[in-house]
């Protein structure tokens, strides 16, 4: 809507864009019974399978029609905006390849969803890649900001404008690792991702909120998996179970 408002050309990553355009075109269908496979496999019930965020296809509603050009940005390439460059950096996991902008004469960074001042950034196991690991490229992406300064000001898309970039990131490095291992320690038994909730989350979820636990939840199996830290295991019933390697 804004590019067709203002006449304007779109620059975002490739990658972006592309996931944007099979978002709009698998918004429903065959996507929600990806979903609801996914979540099964992992442990969930069928009174407790709401993909709700796919059914109602939430992405569509906010995003109806699409760019059908744009200019492709890349990895460290400087933009010129207003007589100033601003440096881009790529932070994976979250998304497949968020954009960030860093300015150096105003030492300001756009962190976008990758570094937020309060929340932690949802990084989640979605169905188009059920075997995948985002958690490590999500922690892997926190050591491109190990260069800039600890006094930058960090624009985020939730929250407040905020100082101590290196502060929060250890933060959230921190707040992985308890998870983490609290994951392992409760993996003494075979355990599935749906039995690990109440571990990973000390409050009551509702059906929204349930998608995006079961994507943090199987992200960070994954991530104990690939690291050999739990073994997984397809048991005769058809659900993984993960236990302490």
């Amino acid at each position: 809507w804004l590019q067709e408002r203002w006449d304007c050309e779109v620059w975002m990553t490739e990658t972006e864009y592309l996931s944007a355009h099979v978002s709009v075109l698998d918004g429903g269908g065959d996507s929600i019974g990806r979903a609801d496979e996914l979540f099964r496999r992992h442990g969930l019930n069928a009174d407790r399978l709401h993909s709700n965020a796919v059914r109602k296809g939430n992405y569509k509603k906010g995003v109806p029609t699409l760019p059908q050009t744009f200019r492709r940005i890349l990895e460290g390439e400087n933009i010129a905006i207003d007589g100033s460059d601003w440096r881009i950096i790529v932070g994976r996991g979250h998304a497949p390849e968020h954009a960030m902008l860093y300015c150096t004469e105003k030492n300001v960074l756009i962190s976008g969803d990758q570094v937020l001042p309060k929340i932690t950034t949802n990084v989640g196991v979605w169905p188009s890649q059920p075997e995948g690991n985002p958690l490590k490229l999500f922690l892997n992406s926190m050591e491109k900001f190990a260069p800039l300064p600890a006094d930058t000001t960090v624009l985020p898309s939730h929250g407040a404008v905020f100082l101590g970039l290196h502060t929060r990131l250890k933060q959230l490095r921190d707040h992985h690792d308890e998870r983490l291992a609290e994951v392992v320690a409760a993996c003494d038994q075979p355990k599935t991702a749906t039995e690990l909730l109440p571990i990973l989350f000390h409050r009551e979820l509702d059906a929204h909120q349930l998608v995006f636990a079961m994507g943090e939840a199987i992200a960070h199996l994954n991530y104990l998996m690939y690291e050999e830290r739990l073994t997984r295991s397809f048991d005769h019933d058809q659900v993984y179970r993960f236990v302490r390697s």
